[in-house]
């Protein structure tokens, strides 16, 4: 018995010993991407399964970028084409959604690197479980000044092999209907999913012939050359790059991993999206030293937090840049800024601005000789890519107005470590004295604009508070906050009652009211976190329909959601209506443009660029003031 305890006591010591080393290992790295034409790419150089996490911690904040489209001359949003590569239009969140008419949501590392692939995406995300920190530091100087919205949770959609590249599929799959209009011009050069449909059909057809007669290596290019048609479809010259040159390449790519689809066995092949994980971990840079966490700093938001040993000199997070030539594009019509413009970096003497892809946004002010984190100051610098960044010497030879021509990215920074940072320890870089002394100004003059009853969306949500009600089937609610419900369109929205206008319905009964437009919405069960977005359309409480022993519910009326298409009930302005509705599917959220973001007061300034980084050509500024 004392035998079998203490080896059941090893063997858990063993597990637990285990766990911790690959706790401390990183597994996600940027790299040269597998894809002709993109940079770099995401790889793992472990396994992970279908539905595991990707990261062992969140990723950096989900930052809504209000109206972007609709403001300013066409040189004023000529960024926009660059972010447009980069940002969420889709799969967006609905407490970002909800910040202002047009939303887009830039979301850093796994929002933002992965490169796009129609056969070989393997990401799938949801709502992240705390969706809004409006509880951090209410009524501070920090209040709406960092991002209140927490990341998605990114899961693997399938099985990855080590050495993997990890993709996503943007949407852009189709060179039929709205695809055709509305994808980028990048997408014209890459394989579609029915081009991968196509080659594999082509290739079981090749191999059928070699089968009953072996091809020689002449004959098989030749009928890869003189198929042009197949089963009735074209075999274009993007459909015949997908096939292996040899048949003896085609066999082997058969034979590889017999559960794996076709069309992703050819994609790996054509591709090579599989490398060894030492060439990973020799040509990339960890993307796992940093995880989010309140910030030790009072009105700072969230902050990085080591989750790795990381030695001095090196390499903590990777920074990849979006470049903005004039930072006056993120002005809004209020004369304030967007939110964007906190997690940018910037010069005084220049317009230009450049805005991080990673969790580097992350990562929090301590100046030198304040020592606000503590006696020996911040504990990393910034500076340039150490030449991993193919582009880096090309853009920043650039002037101002020609990196505004280019229609890609090609600048990068590197946050390095100036001492040993232990795993739980903050990261904290100087942002500057321009930043520090407007940060001052601001605490100087900071008035808090909430009164001492405030309560944050978050405490609404988490304790399930009970929703205000109307108590009148005909009553809207209209507050600072609203109700979103978790509602679908079907068939019940084009039900007959809602043909034909009925100016007077207001007229009926209760009782006529719901027998004329309600149905029953026990069927709308969900919560906050299962959701991807574009799921909660705003609704009103009317009243409690809860019977004895039953789950609270409620009756609820549906109002018109801004990403749907108009519904029948509206147009004619009458009411849909739920009864038996759950509680667990209210959720509340603020009204567009009455968060802490849109404050007229909240603080607003760019990173600073230390001067001995900083090209002299992009001082523009300075030369407009000398002249």
């Amino acid at each position: 018995m004392i035998t079998f305890l203490l080896r059941f006591e090893l063997s858990a010591l063993i597990a637990v010993m285990r766990m911790a080393l690959s706790a401390s290992e990183c597994r996600i790295y940027m790299a040269p991407s597998s894809l002709g034409g993109a940079s770099f790419g995401i790889y793992t150089t472990s396994p992970i399964d279908a539905g595991e996490k990707l990261l062992r911690g969140n990723d950096g904040p989900n930052i809504a970028v209000t109206d972007p489209h609709q403001h300013g001359s066409p040189e004023r949003l000529q960024w926009t084409e660059l972010f447009d590569n980069y940002w969420w239009g889709r799969g967006v969140a609905d407490q970002v959604f909800y910040e202002a008419k047009t939303v887009l949501d830039f979301q850093d590392t796994f929002g933002s690197l992965p490169n796009h692939h129609c056969v070989l995406d393997s990401i799938w995300h949801r709502a992240p479980k705390v969706a809004y920190l409006d509880f951090m530091d209410p009524g501070g100087p920090g209040t709406g000044a960092f991002s209140y919205h927490t990341s998605r949770q990114f899961y693997a959609s399938r099985k990855l092999q080590a050495g993997e590249e990890i993709f996503l599929n943007y949407g852009h799959c189709s060179d039929e209907g709205s695809d055709l209009f509305s994808s980028p011009d990048w997408s014209s050069l890459i394989a579609k999913t029915n081009d991968y449909k196509l080659a594999t059909n082509v290739a079981i057809y090749l191999l059928s012939v070699h089968l009953s007669k072996p091809l020689s290596s002449d004959e098989y290019q030749h009928l890869i050359n003189t198929t042009d048609i197949f089963q009735g479809e074209i075999v274009s010259d993007r459909v015949r790059s997908l096939l292996p040159s040899t048949m003896e390449e085609l066999i082997q790519v058969l034979a590889v991993d017999p559960e794996l689809p076709l069309e992703q066995k050819l994609a790996r092949f054509v591709g090579k999206a599989i490398s060894s994980p030492e060439w990973i971990k020799e040509n990339g840079l960890c993307l796992e030293n940093l995880r989010p966490a309140p910030s030790t700093l009072p009105n700072a938001g969230q902050g990085a937090f080591a989750q790795n040993v990381i030695e001095k000199g090196e390499i903590i997070v990777p920074v990849p840049l979006l470049h903005v030539t004039d930072r006056e594009a993120f002005r809004l019509p209020d004369d304030k800024y967007q939110l964007m413009l906190n997690y940018c970096f910037g010069h005084d003497e220049s317009s230009l601005l450049l805005c991080p892809l990673t969790n580097a946004v992350l990562i929090n002010h301590c100046s030198s000789h304040r020592q606000q984190c503590g006696p020996e100051g911040p504990n990393a610098v910034l500076q340039w890519s150490s030449g991993w960044e193919p582009r880096q010497d090309e853009f920043s030879n650039m002037t101002v107005a020609k990196l505004g021509e280019q229609p890609g990215r090609g600048l990068a920074f590197e946050v390095v470590a100036i001492r040993r940072i232990e795993p739980g320890d903050e990261v904290f870089i100087d942002y500057g004295l321009s930043w520090e002394r407007a940060w001052e100004d601001h605490v100087a003059t900071w008035e808090t604009p909430y009164s001492s009853n405030y309560v944050s969306i978050q405490s609404l949500n988490d304790a399930l508070v009970t929703p205000k009600m109307s108590g009148d089937l005909r009553e809207i609610e209209d507050t600072t906050f609203f109700t979103g419900c978790f509602y679908w369109s079907s068939s019940d929205d084009y039900d007959s009652s809602y043909v034909e206008e009925n100016p007077d319905w207001t007229e009926l009964s209760d009782e006529e009211i719901l027998e004329h437009y309600s149905s029953d919405g026990s069927i709308f069960v969900g919560d906050y976190e299962s959701h991807n977005g574009n799921n909660y359309w705003p609704c009103s409480v009317l009243y409690q329909d809860t019977e004895e022993d039953d789950e609270e519910s409620y009756v609820v009326r549906i109002h018109q959601a801004p990403f749907e298409s108009t519904m029948p009930w509206n147009e004619k302005d009458l009411p849909r209506i739920l009864t038996k509705y759950p509680r667990s599917s209210i959720h509340f959220f603020k009204r567009p443009y009455k968060s802490a973001q849109h404050l007229p007061n909240a603080f607003r300034h760019s990173i600073g660029i230390p001067n001995h980084m900083f090209p002299l050509q992009w001082r523009n500024r300075y030369y407009e003031t000398s002249k």
